[in-house]
């Protein structure tokens, strides 16, 4: 990723430097007119009555509990483009919004845009989740130029939203130059080894960058040895997770290496990948160093009872572990019923 890319259609000054967001910020007025306010939006721009009573209900609700910030939480609501201008418009005015759940209420890329833009000027939004709406590149190219400038928005959930890999290039790049966001969710959008790829120059780049989250995706062996390379910087967090990524045998051995001296990680899980008993032995060996480790998941992978024998001696030696499940393997009934009768508490089969 360009940084000069990122940023070349930003508000410059004189200088010809980016325009700092608490530069651009609007005198804030008291609560009760900025929720006022946002109601007098809702009224001009949201045409379908239940819904524009159900948000200002909701609203007024969440003020009357806090009226310095509002939680707004329209899960599958039919917010659809319309609502989600309104929304955006709301978001640079005066009501201070702390997070915002429009999780798959309808938005295409043309409200996910307006949202976006929101986030030039918006200095209290802590968290966004807008997964599940069809926001596609677009609304993805003008959140990764947001990001560079929002330094309020701490999680931001764009799971299953139709992501393409380069707008997801770019999103994990702007991590580089963003100091607010500590969670990147990226679920299910079709990824592969190119964003892994992103991850590990931006943690190189910038070690205390959010974590971006990357289960549901294609990375296969190669994004996961990216991955790899990037846990071996020694990140923040105690957990690996990447569910259903094609992962095999390769990328499960280089995960278990990367991660087999942290000191902070406390869930390994790598349920619905393609790992076989080689795999599963590398994991196993790298679980007689790691102590911080507290459970392993390895459900519906392709490990047979060597896999298995592994994972029985690595629990003997490290006392910690409080879950291994292997369950929806390869692993023979005999051996199944073998671990049954030692009423095993830890390994799950």
């Amino acid at each position: 990723l360009c940084q000069d890319d990122l940023i070349s259609s930003l508000p410059l000054n004189t200088e010809g430097e980016v325009i700092k967001l608490q530069d651009r910020r609007k005198k804030v007025q008291s609560p009760a007119e900025g929720l006022d306010e946002a109601v007098q939006i809702l009224k001009q721009r949201v045409a379908d009555k239940q819904l524009r009573d159900s948000i200002i209900t909701t609203m007024t609700q969440q003020w009357q509990m806090d009226s310095s910030e509002i939680d707004l939480n329209l899960k599958e609501c039919k917010v659809g483009d319309r609502g989600a201008v309104a929304l955006a418009e709301i978001l640079t005015s005066e009501c201070t919004i702390r997070s915002l759940n429009i999780f798959e209420c309808g938005i295409t890329h043309l409200g996910g845009v307006e949202i976006a833009k929101a986030l030039d000027t918006n200095a209290h939004l802590q968290t966004l989740n807008l997964s599940r709406n069809l926001i596609g590149e677009e609304s993805g190219r003008v959140l990764a130029e947001a990001l560079v400038l929002n330094q309020s928005l701490e999680s931001l959930d764009l799971s299953w939203c139709q992501i393409p890999e380069k707008t997801a290039v770019k999103l994990i790049g702007a991590l580089e130059l963003n100091s607010s966001l500590k969670t990147l969710e990226l679920w299910g959008n079709n990824l592969g080894s190119a964003s892994a790829e992103s991850f590990l120059r931006t943690h190189q780049k910038n070690p205390q960058a959010a974590r971006v989250e990357l289960s549901y995706n294609i990375l296969g062996d190669s994004g996961a040895t990216f991955m790899a390379e990037a846990w071996k910087l020694d990140l923040p967090g105690n957990h690996l997770y990447l569910k259903e990524n094609l992962i095999g045998d390769k990328g499960a051995t280089a995960l278990a290496q990367s991660v087999k001296d942290h000191q902070t990680l406390s869930l390994f899980d790598l349920e619905r990948n393609r790992i076989g008993d080689e795999g599963a032995i590398a994991i196993a060996n790298m679980l007689k160093v790691n102590q911080s480790l507290r459970e392993v998941n390895l459900r519906a992978n392709s490990i047979g009872d060597k896999g298995l024998l592994a994972m029985m001696e690595a629990i003997e030696v490290n006392t910690n572990l409080k879950q291994v499940v292997l369950r929806g393997n390869l692993i023979s009934s005999e051996m199944v019923d073998s671990v049954k009768a030692l009423k095993h508490d830890i390994i799950e089969v």
